[in-house]
């Protein structure tokens, strides 16, 4: 935990080596966690780190029998190099968080810790998916429970940022059990439970980029960005508005109609980007496989008054916005089309199954920016008028 390396987890229960985690996890389920937070990595000593092992397959295996249950893992401390973020951070149902530099210590929260494990895993799935403080005060000082010290050490590690990530989670949780979606206010009417994949959808679509990693997100360090919560829900009187759908075993067979839905954006720039965020709980894979995506959706967005303007998840330009044209991303289950702020119209999001080996297979999508809902989803259609 925290900045030290191991040659394997040295925290108790989970044994060294890693074997099975199944009986851990189930614990915490059969006890009512809804979130998990996971500071510790199973390969710390070992090369390569970005490997999808068995106790990442237990990880994304107990997401996909437990839709509510989120799993939070650090990412590594084995950076600066490129993929360097380790096991179980690796797997696809798990948010993997990063560590940015703490100010506390003349550090910047633009800038990522240099000790953050990087991205990509080995089969090229984008990793950390998110960023959040990893240099923090705590009140370990002397880890004498029996000395009733109460002055605060300074530790660090993506250790720390992961329980930081869960607690934003839990915020997140929290704001559509309290039925503030969609007005921001709370209302018992509107309550609802969400998937691990709608919180982790919400907190990708409200990150923002560190200025001072190169290049925009997604990128090998920040993954997704860093956490920024006040951005990721909408509160009364706030110029971003978010729209989010929760599907739970919706795609059936790989010929289902896709799920249709209309927005429009009248390019409140104040409202930042328009962020279409894609994630869905995909079904496990074998450990070491080459390629760990077991069933694909495919994520569309098409300008309603042109016919040509159809924009893929997971495609953009150098400055991180959404480009037309390319190959659906069959890689990750997270895909995002990122829009301009002043990006002005009415447009028609698909979430289409491509591959489905193991149904049904649900979703969430969250759309933030100056984003209105118009129409209700379709049951019959696909991108573009007159089809």
């Amino acid at each position: 935990a925290g900045f030290q390396i191991n040659d394997c987890a040295d925290l108790p229960a989970l044994g060294c080596p890693v074997i099975d985690l199944t009986p851990f996890l189930n614990q915490a389920i059969a006890q009512g966690a809804n979130i998990h937070n996971n500071s510790w990595g199973d390969r710390e000593n070992y090369m390569p780190q970005n490997t999808y092992t068995a106790p990442t397959a237990d990880m994304d295996e107990a997401v996909w029998r437990n839709p509510e249950f989120l799993i939070v893992c650090a990412a590594g401390n084995n950076g600066s190099g490129n993929d360097t973020v380790g096991s179980p951070s690796t797997g696809k149902n798990v948010i993997s968080v990063g560590a940015a530099q703490s100010p506390t210590i003349g550090g910047s929260a633009e800038s990522l810790a240099n000790f953050s494990g990087r991205g990509w895993t080995s089969d090229g799935r984008i990793k950390p998916d998110l960023i959040a403080p990893g240099q923090t005060c705590t009140a370990r000082s002397d880890y004498d429970v029996t000395t009733n010290n109460c002055n605060t050490l300074l530790l660090q590690g993506t250790s720390l940022a992961s329980p930081v990530t869960c607690g934003a989670a839990a915020l997140v949780r929290e704001y559509f059990t309290e039925g503030r979606y969609t007005t921001g206010v709370k209302n018992a009417a509107n309550a609802t439970k969400p998937t691990a994949a709608l919180i982790k959808a919400v907190l990708l679509n409200g990150a923002v980029d560190m200025s001072e990693v190169a290049g925009p997100p997604p990128n090998r360090d920040e993954g997704w960005g860093r956490i920024q919560l006040d951005n990721s829900l909408y509160f009364e009187g706030d110029a971003r508005r978010i729209i989010a759908v929760d599907k739970r075993d919706y795609f059936t067979t790989a010929t289902q109609s896709p799920y249709i839905i209309e927005f429009e954006s009248q390019g409140n720039v104040s409202a930042g980007q328009i962020k279409i965020t894609l994630v869905w709980t995909d079904y496990p894979a074998a450990p070491a496989a080459t390629i760990a995506l077991v069933n694909d959706l495919d994520l569309a967005v098409a300008d309603a008054n042109s016919s040509t303007t159809i924009y893929l998840g997971n495609r953009f330009d150098t400055s991180g916005n959404s480009i037309t044209g390319g190959s659906p991303d069959t890689l990750n289950n997270v895909e995002m089309i990122i829009l301009p702020a002043n990006t002005t119209g009415t447009f028609r999001l698909s979430v289409k199954p491509a591959h489905l080996v193991e149904p049904p297979q649900g979703f969430a999508l969250v759309i933030g920016g100056d984003v209105r809902r118009i129409s209700s989803p379709q049951s019959t259609g696909w991108l573009i008028r007159g089809e």
